[in-house]
């Protein structure tokens, strides 16, 4: 059954615990995409999958260059 998600929501803590569990597996990001497809119909690219990851945190600003030393 489909959820109403509140505008403005950027988390969704659900989805987030099953991609940990899935990563703790050992399940790659291109896998949980395709696991999520399957499982509730989220289409998920494996760069979302991986920000979802705490131990890969989103970036705090776009990078468009890298730094230089």
């Amino acid at each position: 059954m489909p959820k109403i998600i509140p505008k403005g929501t950027t988390r969704l803590p659900e989805i987030e615990r099953t991609i940990l569990a899935l990563y703790g597996g050992g399940m790659s990001t291109r896998d949980i995409a395709a696991e999520l497809e399957r499982a509730y119909g989220i289409d998920a690219s494996p760069t979302f999958i991986s920000y979802a990851n705490p131990s890969k945190p989103e970036p705090s600003f776009p990078m468009t260059k890298p730094f230089s030393n």
